[in-house]
């Protein structure tokens, strides 16, 4: 019963260690796809025309 009670304990204590390492992970991978996958599919033609667009509102 000791042995399953301090195993609960280390769970406990690595929890926020896991959370604290794995959640911005994951945040970092999901920037990481929407930085470099997605722009070179779908946002480049509209980035461009963003661009074009923003250029005559700044003159």
């Amino acid at each position: 019963m000791f042995y399953m009670y301090q195993e609960g304990i280390v769970f406990l204590l690595l929890l926020p260690v896991v959370l604290n390492v794995l959640l911005p992970l994951a945040m970092w991978g999901l920037w990481l796809i929407t930085r470099v996958l997605v722009p070179q599919k779908r946002l480049s033609p509209d980035a461009e025309t963003v661009e074009q667009k923003s250029i005559p509102i700044t003159a």
